[in-house]
């Protein structure tokens, strides 16, 4: 039998004298009781496979919580590109606009490149939660607030907004060249623009 079978027997031996503890003296309260002796035995476990392995009882409890919590890892990307693809469909059926449309398209086209690859290339930057932001955030909030204006509003903002948006289409190109040319620093420097454009 290797060491972390045994070890994790010996926990689950734990949780089971304590559930058989639990019942006698504390009859009424087994559910608490259950939670506590399964923790007692999860906790036994990891100090002792620390121990065997050599290593930090909070570095084998983190692995556990990896191996058994499988993250999608993918699943940022797809919530990203679907909220995209709904924004751009939205676009399409509210805003009669072609030349704001293709603005917007653009833009659209542009994030969904360069901010799957700022969450892996750049995971934890300011400057990739700057572009999560402006893709899930700021960018639905500039199409909503242009679609809720009378038409002839629209017709007088057009050019701003066509303008903000080729604004905004430039800089993400910019973080995009960062990327590519492997320079967190002016990747992360490229994204101020956006924090003071939102702020």
């Amino acid at each position: 039998m290797n060491s972390t079978l045994k070890v994790i027997m010996q926990g689950a031996a734990i949780v089971a004298v304590g559930l058989l503890v639990t019942v006698l003296v504390f009859q009424s309260s087994f559910l608490i009781g259950g939670i506590v002796s399964f923790l007692a035995g999860a906790v036994y476990a990891i100090v002792m496979i620390a121990r065997s392995r050599g290593e930090r009882p909070s570095d084998v409890a983190a692995e556990v919580v990896r191996e058994t919590v499988h993250l999608d890892p993918g699943a940022g990307e797809r919530r990203l590109r679907e909220q995209l693809v709904r924004l751009n469909q939205d676009l399409r059926l509210t805003i009669p606009d072609l030349p704001v449309i293709k603005a917007v398209e653009d833009l659209i086209d542009l994030l969904l490149d360069v901010v799957p690859r700022a969450m892996h290339e750049a995971s934890g930057h300011k400057a990739t939660f700057d572009l999560e932001k402006l893709a899930e955030d700021h960018l639905p909030q500039l199409i909503v607030r242009y679609s809720a204006l009378a038409p002839t509003d629209r017709t007088i903002q057009r050019g701003d907004l066509i303008q903000q948006l080729s604004e905004l289409a430039q800089q993400v190109r910019n973080m995009k060249k960062a990327l590519d040319a492997g320079r967190l620093d002016q990747f992360e420097a490229s994204s101020i623009f956006l924090r003071t454009k939102f702020a």
